[in-house]
């Protein structure tokens, strides 16, 4: 942003630097699939802005209980450039009855 007076003699210049943390998104998805089969979902990350963004997904689960480690991520981060659509991979496939 740049000030001046009305006589010009006093010019300022100001830079700004801004950092915006986008709120989180929570979501509900719903997996029916056969034991021991398997279903994926592709899950849109869709970059409109003008910077390339740097995702990064944790899934949290159970260990060793009902539904314990039925769920793989294809990946667990990705740098999605501008303009431009990419995807997480999620896949459930349980051993047994969860």
């Amino acid at each position: 942003m740049i000030l001046k007076s009305l006589d010009r003699t006093d010019i300022r210049l100001y830079e700004y630097k801004l950092t915006a943390i986008p709120q989180k998104i929570k979501a509900q998805l719903e997996f029916r699939v056969p034991a021991r089969g398997s279903v994926s979902q592709e899950i849109p990350i869709v970059n409109s802005s003008s910077q390339e963004w740097k995702v990064v997904a944790t899934l949290e689960q159970s260990k060793g209980g009902p539904g314990g480690d039925n769920f793989k991520l294809s990946r667990s981060q990705m740098l999605v450039k501008k303009g431009l659509t990419d995807y997480f991979s999620l896949t459930f496939r349980p051993q047994w009855v969860c």
